[in-house]
């Protein structure tokens, strides 16, 4: 493990470390011998894309995987860092496991790339899914993203306090919904039932566009959101957000909200990497031209102003080889804190 993302591990408690009792679980050790690639990006490679490439999404239009993918693929394009199109293609389904398996189907391709996150990797052992983070190969990971917890606009519960009371007064009622079974979205909700000692119904999303699309509707009582997902609904007054996962308040117009730490649920810390990754036997001139290409996109103006920022996100930029050994990380405590919480034995 790289240091300097160990030391950013420890600090964002991405994986939920917070947790007490969670060790290692050899489910999501890797088989390194097919997927891992090579470390720094090169500078000047032999390959250059010459037809459009596709930007596989595994969720539904409007979450935070496809937001992502969208402003990665402006920027790459507008910026001139690519010099093809960028056709981004959802493909929801099964916690993200149809679209995994589309990935893992373009073995060898030259020409498809992945938004990849932590939910997909844990999605893949809670559901038993034939497509993990071993079938798909880790390519990069520029951004550190947070949840928010939030009711629609016109919800009785106007802070935390409220909620956990009336979850309190009727257990196991009220509902909130999130992305997949096994997901971030998944996990942080039951964080935040054990912080608060309450119990809740999940309901699982295809992605995070349904998931604020359900609050609107008043078909679950409360749902989890990254920032990037909800800012717009918050900013137009259709939605409040109760409290946030994050280790210290947010900034923007999230501002005020506090953390669940401060409402009293210490060990409620939750983060999700953005990641991307590429079909298994990507060609490495493929891989090492990505590489170069995502860190030039980090460092433009343009990906800090518009996507960061604006998203209270928390910028960074890992090479293939620190993302392979920072996913696979991620995977194993992530697996363990699943059997912590009871969601796998």
């Amino acid at each position: 493990m790289f240091k300097k993302f160990s030391i950013l591990l420890a600090i964002l408690m991405v994986l939920g470390l917070v947790v007490a009792g969670c060790g290692g679980n050899d489910a999501g050790e890797a088989d390194q011998s097919d997927n891992q690639s090579s470390g720094e990006p090169a500078e000047d490679t032999a390959w250059v894309p010459e037809k459009p490439i596709e930007f596989v999404v595994p969720y539904s239009a409007g979450g935070g995987s496809d937001t992502n993918a969208r402003a990665l693929a402006k920027v790459l394009t507008q910026n001139d860092l690519v010099p093809v199109d960028i056709m981004v293609v959802n493909k929801p389904g099964g916690s993200g496991a149809v679209g995994d398996a589309y990935i893992a189907s373009k073995k060898g391709s030259e020409y498809t790339i992945a938004t990849w996150v932590n939910g997909q990797q844990t999605a893949a052992v809670a559901n038993n899914a034939d497509v993990g983070l071993n079938e798909v190969t880790p390519l990069s990971i520029l951004a550190i993203d947070s949840y928010a917890y939030m009711v629609s606009a016109d919800s009785p519960y106007d802070t935390m306090e409220e909620f956990v009371a009336a979850a309190k007064e009727n257990p196991g009622t009220l509902t909130v919904g999130g992305s997949a079974k096994g997901s971030e979205d998944h996990m942080s909700k039951a964080l935040v039932d054990r912080g608060f000692d309450i119990d809740t119904k999940y309901v699982a999303f295809d992605g995070g566009g349904e998931v604020i699309a359900a609050i609107l509707g008043g078909h679950v009582n409360a749902g989890l959101a990254n920032p990037n997902e909800m800012l717009g609904q918050l900013e137009a007054g259709k939605v409040k957000v109760l409290g946030v996962l994050s280790e210290e308040r947010m900034g923007g117009p999230l501002a005020e909200v506090p953390t669940m730490k401060e409402l009293g649920a210490d060990d409620t810390i939750f983060h999700q990497f953005r990641g991307y990754a590429v079909p298994p036997e990507t060609p490495q001139e493929v891989i090492d031209w990505w590489a170069d290409t995502l860190k030039k996109a980090s460092e433009t103006e343009d990906w800090k102003n518009n996507y960061i920022a604006p998203n209270s996100l928390t910028p960074m930029y890992l090479t293939p080889d620190e993302t392979y050994d920072f996913m696979h990380e991620s995977l194993d405590s992530q697996v363990s804190l699943l059997r912590d919480l009871g969601f796998i034995d």
